[in-house]
């Protein structure tokens, strides 16, 4: 049994919690102090690192995890960054890591201290002494106050038949009844009770409810298959489902496979509405120089997405600052200045979805987060085009002073059709 290393200078010999690895190979961790720093493997390797922290709560029943490495871990599926801190409780699951497969997990267990339990506390008061204690007759007509009269049917936590899908509503993570089998038209997910798919959801087991559907799935640590969304962090059922072989359920709301899948196993017909910051005069600009090339916008989507996976887009704006303006004057000087200036910073970091150095062609996105994924691609292939592939009311536009993060192209037709908004802002806080 380790034991993890306090941050105080006098620990308790009392162990209120430990964290139970997933693997019974490895040892459980003893949590002895209130403010403690946890140091253990994180993968099969033998190798320890410090990794969070954990404070417990004034509840005495609950505690608060501090991300201290400098990669995310998992909080109940829930990405945590470096510094970050969030609430756990019994049956938490953590993962010192940003994916499972390959890592350690870990439980977290609260240790039952009944001594400090406020009703056996306030029990031993009325027993020493009596005087406190109700009379028969008042506890007589406690009770029948008590009594419900009414219609109303309180129901026992079962989940109750839906004939239509909720609407998106946050992730709840909350751990859900345990159901004996028989009870298959009343349970939380369709692995509850009756084994499904080669899994059965234990008492343990935590759900998470999809953004899309309102339905639930299990946590699983012990599949690859993605359960959240890497541009936004919500959760999705339709890839686990589908990979369960889950296609449509009577009773429980099931997305489809299209709502959440790798982004080379999706297909665009239409520049989506999010694009060039919702200017529809560009979005029309960008649709004419794609036909113009003789291509559809799968056929550019498809190319730049192989650039973005490659990370030829940085290269691209490398090309252009080591060869000069002269070499590029087609394109125009305000894109030369543009290179220059975003040489750094280029490629991944403006893209508006989260973990976005961590995205790869084969990462599993909804649909909201890859029209995002491919206003960003389209944005880059405007700036890759030459001046004189634009059409000819578009090519000797001046530039907007604040670019792509203008406001004013979003109330004034005019303006955004007069300036060029495919550019960097020049002027303005987003330079």
């Amino acid at each position: 049994m380790e034991v993890g290393q306090s941050s105080g200078s006098n620990p308790s010999d009392e162990v209120w919690a430990k964290l139970v690895p997933s693997n019974s190979s490895y040892e459980s961790i003893e949590i002895s102090s209130s403010d403690i720093m946890i140091t253990s493997q994180v993968t099969s390797t033998l190798h320890k690192l410090e990794w969070c922290q954990i404070v417990r709560n004034s509840d005495r029943c609950s505690a608060t995890i501090t991300n201290k490495s400098s990669h995310v871990i998992l909080v109940d599926g829930a990405v945590l960054q470096s510094e970050e801190a969030v609430g756990i409780k019994c049956g938490s699951e953590i993962v010192p890591a940003s994916v499972r497969q390959g890592n350690i997990s870990y439980k977290f267990e609260v240790m039952p201290v009944q001594e400090e339990c406020p009703g056996k506390k306030l029990k031993d008061i009325l027993q020493a002494d009596p005087a406190l204690q109700r009379s028969e007759d008042e506890l007589a007509a406690l009770d029948s106050y008590a009594s419900i009269k009414s219609n109303l049917v309180i129901t026992n936590g079962k989940r109750s038949r839906r004939k239509r899908a909720r609407s998106p509503i946050p992730i709840t993570r909350s751990p859900i009844p345990f159901y004996e089998e028989g009870d298959d038209n009343e349970l939380p997910c369709r692995q509850c009770g009756t084994p499904f798919g080669g899994f059965r959801c234990s008492e343990n087991t935590v759900h998470l409810q999809c953004y899309a559907c309102g339905g639930m799935m299990p946590i699983r640590s012990d599949t690859s298959i993605p359960q959240h969304c890497l541009g936004c962090n919500q959760a999705f059922c339709g890839a686990y489902w589908h990979a369960q072989g889950v296609l449509v359920a009577d009773h429980y709301p099931v997305c489809s496979i299209d709502t959440f899948k790798p982004i080379s196993e999706r297909q665009v017909s239409a520049i989506p509405s999010v694009a060039h910051g919702r200017n529809q005069f560009e979005q029309d600009i960008t649709d004419r120089c794609i036909r113009k090339l003789g291509k559809t916008l799968q056929d550019v989507v498809s190319e730049w997405v192989a650039k973005f996976n490659n990370r030829e887009i940085v290269n691209i704006v490398r090309t252009m600052y080591f060869l000069g303006p002269d070499m590029f004057t087609d394109l125009g000087a305000h894109l030369f200045a543009f290179c220059i200036q975003c040489l750094a910073c280029v490629d991944r970091t403006t893209m508006p979805l989260s973990h976005a150095v961590m995205i790869t062609a084969g990462t599993h996105l909804c649909n909201d987060c890859y029209d995002k994924l491919v206003s960003f691609l389209l944005y880059w292939f405007r700036i890759s085009l030459p001046n004189h592939m634009l059409p000819p009311e578009a090519s000797n536009r001046e530039d907007c002073w604040y670019g792509y993060a203008c406001r004013t192209q979003h109330h004034s037709v005019e303006h955004a059709r007069k300036r060029n908004h495919v550019c960097r802002p020049t002027r303005g806080s987003q330079m």
